[in-house]
């Protein structure tokens, strides 16, 4: 199920608190086998960011954000690898800063592939037999939806384990995605938004105008995306987006 977090802020440092926790872990089992030699050297920072004796505190997101990209993979293999960098940016920081990313991305976006499944009312409880052999395929991931595989009707039946039924009603479901996120791309190049900002909105799994709508409540979760040196980028977005939303409802009304 999709987790409930008043604002992308809160939602990202969640989110931070996971991976810090999840690597502490990982250090903590594989401490035996380290044995003395984890007990040499000097301190440092470990893979998680974490804090070791003298060592200068990161920065956090309200401090120095620092944004470092790469696009995602479009292909059939649906390959992700963009993210949002809030620590330092010293050279010997990247790797780490890398994992860290593509860990949060895989999150905002296997959170939003979850939310897109449980809210789809045609889906019903059928399709949660399915979110399993989703997870085991690495598909559960919202940006997947746009690849060739998501509507590959062999690889739906065969590795997902759909029925006809199912796989009828995921393809229409697919192609209404697919036309919301052509109109959000449409919309975003008409407001000159594309170019600088649809790569920071997707690591949040947002690509069509309803998901934006529901996760930007406000001008400040916005803003949390563009940076705050953005704001008036940020308060033309909520503007328009505001205007977009008014219009999808009356062309449903």
């Amino acid at each position: 199920m999709a987790l409930a977090i008043d604002s992308m802020a809160a939602y990202h440092a969640l989110l931070q608190q996971i991976r810090q926790a999840m690597c502490r872990d990982a250090a903590a089992a594989g401490g035996d086998a380290g044995g003395a030699d984890a007990m040499e050297g000097p301190a440092t920072v470990d893979d998680c960011g974490d804090e070791k004796e003298k060592e200068t505190p990161m920065a956090t997101p309200a401090e120095t954000p620092v944004e470092s990209q790469s696009a995602v993979g479009d292909g059939d293999d649906g390959t992700i690898s963009d993210g949002i960098c809030y620590f330092d940016d010293e050279d010997d920081d990247e790797d780490d800063d890398d994992e860290d990313n593509d860990f949060l991305a895989d999150r905002f976006c296997g959170t939003e592939f979850d939310r897109y499944i449980s809210s789809d009312i045609g889906f019903g409880t059928e399709f949660a037999k399915y979110c399993d052999r989703f997870d085991e395929k690495q598909c559960n991931d919202i940006r997947w939806l746009l690849t060739d595989q998501a509507s590959d009707e062999t690889f739906l039946r065969n590795l997902i384990g759909m029925n006809e039924d199912a796989v009828c009603l995921w393809l229409k479901s697919i192609a209404v995605f697919r036309q919301e996120h052509d109109r959000y791309v449409a919309w975003m190049k008409k407001h000159s938004f594309y170019e600088k900002y649809f790569e920071k909105f997707k690591v949040y799994g947002i690509l069509h105008l309803q998901s934006f709508s529901f996760h930007m409540k406000n001008e400040h979760d916005v803003m949390y995306v563009t940076g705050e040196k953005n704001k008036s980028d940020a308060r033309l977005i909520w503007k328009q987006l505001k205007q977009e939303m008014e219009q999808i409802t009356q062309d449903f009304s």
